[in-house]
């Protein structure tokens, strides 16, 4: 259990750098985030009409099917204007604020803990073989997790490779500490476990 744990704030550790120097350091998503045309505009409009931090979406619309025909009228206003999928806090960011990385940090912590719970069930598994698993996680992550956005709000396909390509780096990093340090247990020759 001492490992586990160890393995989860190491491995959060390098990945919590690895996305900070994504974010803070690297200009690279830039390219594929867009730039409303008169920011303050935008930002006016939400003041006035988000009360409270969390999902937007517009034109919103009951999405129950069992609507029969007022559903059907639904879709017909979708179509042709611009849908919005936002998140939004209300009061701003402030990204001197410790608790953001901190939960951020706490974030990567766990995910690397139950990347580690799996790496000790991987009996008479090789450094490569964990290593790989850890990378098919990151990508199965970043691939469930992003796409759907893609698919359904937006986030257009630069956008959404990109943030793949962090997640996937980011444990490539960790998974190269992940899989040295967390082995699954030895057997010897009677077949126990040591």
């Amino acid at each position: 259990m001492f490992k586990l744990i160890m393995g989860g704030i190491i491995g959060g550790v390098i990945a919590f750098i690895c996305s900070f120097i994504s974010w803070g350091v690297l200009s690279w998503h830039e390219v594929t985030i867009n730039k409303f045309t008169d920011q303050d505009c935008v930002a006016q409009v939400i003041q006035e009409n988000a009360h409270v931090d969390g999902v937007y979406i517009a034109p919103f619309e009951s999405f129950s099917p069992e609507k029969g025909q007022e559903f059907k009228k639904q879709e017909m206003q979708l179509r042709g204007k611009p849908f919005i999928y936002a998140q939004v806090k209300t009061q701003g960011i402030d990204l001197c604020r410790p608790s953001y990385y901190i939960y951020s940090f706490l974030n990567q912590c766990v995910g690397a803990m139950l990347i580690g719970f799996l790496l000790k069930k991987m009996v008479k598994s090789t450094y490569g073989e964990r290593l790989f698993c850890v990378i098919i996680m990151g990508l199965m992550v970043g691939f469930l997790g992003l796409v759907p956005s893609w698919i359904w709000f937006g986030a257009g396909y630069s956008y959404t490779l990109m943030m793949m390509l962090e997640t996937l780096i980011q444990w490539l990093f960790a998974g190269l500490f992940l899989a040295g340090f967390i082995k699954p247990p030895r057997s010897n020759s009677e077949g126990l476990t040591v």
